[in-house]
């Protein structure tokens, strides 16, 4: 008999693309499979259609949580109120292919891992579509020790493959860690960073395109207090991940002043969200953000000589403190 498979579904306030989520999760060609959404107190209908799904399928569950959190909380309760041989996560606002399931359970059982890893379709906010790459990892298992050596494809900017959780399929069995729910940013790097270094012993990366990651919008802010907040989390999830590489005795500091690189590339494209406030207001944040300590101690520990032309650019305005040429790049970005 084919091994159960547990799809987690977070749910939150996503009733505009819910239906299409889990009629693509309902026609998967593998038919051994549960599908449970978890519901983080939604104030829209998303729970209403979660219920009228859970009663037509019985493979459906739907569980509401009683106080909203973060969503590593959230698909922690998946886990606990799951019970297939094998974990899959699908996010509530993107769809899937088909043989979704099906490709990625072959994957990882004709291939002896215990965990494998699809290629998503990306669906930019300017109505374009790509394909990630593996960049050389297509088709290949990684075992053992090796492991390490992929670990900068995950935390530096060269040759990166995102920490997408969705595009995972992970022995039950072989998970010996959880999300981290003091982490609201970044919380699937976080994730992946700590269950290959301290859970599974391989990796198997499929090359297949089959998980559709959708761009909505909806988490897309321009105004400086969220701003703020996204910087303290991603410094909070940097911190999370350094602390996972140190235990393990690999953070190096050629890969650490990768990782500041990486840092600062994506600070400067969370700047960018804030184009459309004044140039004044943009210029007094990027000051701001490039004193704060924890950030000074980085930018001065990067290896810029690796940075790409416009990051390079920006690099060099920030530690000659030309920040209003900076808010202007930004303005007219």
């Amino acid at each position: 008999m084919s091994k159960k498979v547990s799809v987690l579904v977070p749910v939150y306030n996503v009733e505009k693309y819910l239906r299409r989520c889990i009629d693509s999760i309902l026609k998967q060609t593998y038919e051994n499979f549960e599908l449970v959404l978890v519901d983080d107190c939604s104030t829209d209908n998303s729970l209403e259609i979660c219920k009228e799904y859970e009663e037509k399928d019985n493979r459906i569950k739907v569980v509401k949580k009683p106080t909203h959190t973060v969503l590593s909380d959230v698909r922690n309760v998946g886990i606990e109120n799951s019970d297939g041989d094998y974990l899959m996560f699908v996010d509530s606002d993107d769809y899937v292919c088909d043989n979704f399931v099906e490709e990625m359970v072959k994957a990882i059982e004709d291939n002896s891992v215990d965990v494998a890893r699809c290629k998503a379709i990306k669906y930019k906010k300017n109505g374009t579509t790509e394909i990630e790459s593996f960049y050389g990892l297509e088709g290949k298992v990684i075992s053992g020790d090796e492991i390490k050596n992929i670990i900068p494809n995950f935390t530096t900017y060269n040759n990166n493959i995102c920490c997408f959780t969705w595009s995972l399929i992970i022995r039950r069995d072989k998970l010996r860690v959880k999300f981290n729910p003091d982490v609201y940013c970044r919380q699937d790097a976080v994730f992946l960073i700590e269950l290959l270094l301290k859970s599974v012993n391989s990796i198997y990366f499929l090359d297949m395109p089959l998980y559709h990651y959708c761009f909505n919008g909806s988490s897309i802010t321009n105004d400086s207090s969220s701003y703020y907040r996204y910087i303290d989390g991603l410094l909070a999830s940097d911190k999370a991940i350094r602390k996972t590489l140190k235990d393990c005795e690999y953070l190096d500091s050629e890969l650490e002043k990768e990782m500041n690189n990486s840092v600062f590339i994506v600070i400067t494209y969370k700047l960018a969200t804030l184009s459309g406030t004044p140039i004044k207001n943009i210029r007094n944040t990027i000051k701001s953000t490039f004193n704060r300590e924890e950030i000074v101690n980085i930018f001065n520990n990067m290896n810029p000589k690796s940075l790409r032309k416009n990051n390079k650019i920006k690099y060099y305005l920030v530690k000659f403190h030309l920040y209003f040429l900076f808010s202007i790049i930004i303005k007219n970005s």
